[in-house]
């Protein structure tokens, strides 16, 4: 569209690529990223949710959020840091029980236990 002589910059909703979509899907991603870690460290400090919950309903936000600005970027990259979160958590809590625990063999259990649980098919309604 040409106006006053001058082209407007494309239209940047729902992330129509270029540099101003890059910039905003970065900005939905950190914004995001933010939510999820505020949840998941309300969740270590309280304790009130069983990850078969917890992880669902991490999901749901991730899902909605992908679903929202219909981007396989935002939710892989969602995805891949509440995985990280929940490792990090998993490993704090194996060294506090066990100080001699196997780190790559608890890094693996706390994947499956993550893929497990974001996997499984819990109904919102």
């Amino acid at each position: 569209m040409i106006t006053s002589g001058l082209r407007t910059p494309p239209h940047t909703h729902r992330f129509s690529g270029g540099v101003f979509g890059d910039i905003f899907t970065m900005q939905i991603i950190a914004s995001y990223k933010n939510i999820i870690e505020a949840l998941f460290e309300f969740n270590n400090k309280t304790r009130e949710l069983d990850d078969s919950f917890f992880i669902p309903m991490i999901k749901h936000v991730i899902d909605r959020v992908s679903k929202q600005y219909s981007n396989q970027d935002v939710q892989g990259e969602l995805t891949t840091f509440a995985l990280q979160l929940y490792t990090n958590t998993w490993l704090i809590h194996a060294k506090e029980s066990e100080p001699d625990f196997d780190e790559a063999q608890e890094i693996s259990d706390a994947r499956e236990a993550f893929l497990g649980y974001y996997k499984s098919h819990y109904r919102v309604t």
